[in-house]
């Protein structure tokens, strides 16, 4: 695919061996280079410049000092790929202006030092949302959704939303995986006053397995949202964290497979193990790994979920807010990969051949009945979980939010599971 997963040295320490930065970019030995969006234990995931590009399993890679990734600002209310190059309304690709303006798809964090607290509410076209759960401008909020809803009823409630913006002053903006998923959000959108401030940025690729594209896509949106709120303007982010689940699940089963976890812990282990086992010890080794692993994932989260903010008046007054869409998993459902997994497991076990064929039969068949858009049958609960943490508040839909693809929307929203933190103007809660 488009994603390139490679292991560092422990003792690495100099570019040709130490673990990259997000946002770095890399020049694997074949000529092959890619953007550094993801880290866990001594091991790195890549999103290849040119998706085409072959990456040997056995090549050394050079960290690229100073080349970082670039998208060109399009106008507003234009739909483009994680470049900045245009799309036209026949989905020909423009070439890039000369003159465009370029900005970094990775930044450093703003620091609390240049914010201030949030006192602005941003409408969602929901009453209860906005009554009893309110959002601020500048804050980030995770929008849990129920199984069963489909990549089109994702989108038709961020079209609600959009909707709702009618009038103000908000450049909202949106990743999505495709070209042919940007054009099916820019339809239902349709021709209202808030699509003149719609930015859609998609993947260069038409395949749901694309992830480094997808995932470029979310940098691009949030890298262009941060340059609109650093010159003073407001700047809403609508996202879907699928993409990113994916490419993480990947990435942790790189880093188990390969034993770097091991390698990471080894000192850490090395203490436990010194504590008796009736004290605990192995109790103790089981919380530790737990501990560490959620710290990696909330640390891959926080660089895309932790850039929301309220600019002081100082820096400008601008604003970035985030709404973070993710369907839950559906446990009745196998996903994609485990069942892709399940069928190269069965092709490579000693059976008979007849048993062999009803098996993979079955599964062949699980995989044909997965919806389209069921790329990965959602998000399991410990992700959207450490999403929730990471966020300044978060929503929860009930179960019977989820209808049909051909019904209305059905906003439930579970007051007693919401969270709304970091809003302190004029709401309902502090009348």
């Amino acid at each position: 695919g488009d994603l390139v997963m490679a292991t560092a040295s422990p003792r690495g320490a100099d570019n040709t061996s130490r673990l990259p930065a997000v946002g770095e970019t890399v020049e694997f030995s074949g000529g092959a280079v890619a953007y550094v969006v993801a880290l866990s234990d001594m091991c790195f995931a890549a999103a290849k410049c040119d998706p085409e590009a072959a990456v040997a399993a056995d090549e050394s890679y050079t960290i690229l000092s100073g080349s970082r990734a670039t998208v060109a600002m399009p106008p507003a209310g234009s739909t483009i790929n994680w470049l900045g190059q245009r799309y036209s309304e026949d989905a020909e690709m423009q070439p890039l202006a000369a003159d465009a303006t370029k900005v970094y798809c990775f930044n450093e964090m703003m620091g609390i030092n240049k914010r201030q607290r949030i006192h602005r509410s941003l409408h969602t076209g929901v009453m209860a949302i906005d009554a009893f759960v309110p959002i601020g401008r500048g804050q980030s909020m995770a929008i849990r959704l129920p199984p069963g809803i489909s990549e089109e009823q994702l989108r038709r409630y961020m079209t609600h939303v959009i909707r709702a913006q009618e009038g103000n002053d908000l450049n909202i903006l949106s990743p999505t995986c495709s070209p042919e998923e940007a054009r099916m959000f820019r339809g239902l959108v349709g021709d209202i006053e808030p699509a003149s401030r719609l930015t859609i940025v998609s993947g260069r690729d038409t395949t749901d397995n694309s992830l480094g594209e997808a995932v470029m896509a979310i940098n691009s949106a949030t890298g262009m949202a941060e340059r609109i709120r650093d010159e003073g303007g407001d700047a809403l982010l609508l996202l879907d964290l699928e993409p990113l689940y994916r490419m993480w699940a990947v990435l942790e089963e790189v880093a188990a497979e390969q034993g770097m976890a091991e390698i990471a812990m080894q000192n850490q282990d090395a203490h436990i193990n010194a504590i008796p086992e009736k004290d605990g010890g192995a109790f103790w080794k089981y919380i530790a790994r737990s501990n560490a692993s959620t710290g990696r994932r909330r640390t891959f989260l926080g660089c895309f979920l932790q850039r929301a903010a309220q600019l002081s008046p100082e820096r400008g007054g601008g604003s970035l807010s985030m709404l973070c869409f993710v369907r839950q998993q559906d446990d009745s459902q196998t996903s994609r990969r485990d069942l892709e997994a399940k069928l190269n497991n069965l092709k490579q076990m000693k059976l008979d051949d007849a048993m062999r064929k009803r098996a993979i039969d079955k599964v062949e068949a699980q995989l044909a009945e997965l919806a389209d858009d069921h790329r990965s049958a959602g998000v399991p609960d410990d992700f959207i979980e450490e999403s929730k943490a990471t966020t300044d508040g978060h929503l929860q839909f009930v179960d019977e939010a989820a209808t049909r693809a051909d019904k209305p929307l059905r906003w439930c929203i579970d007051m007693q599971e919401s969270v709304a933190r970091g809003i302190t103007s004029i709401t309902v809660q502090n009348q």
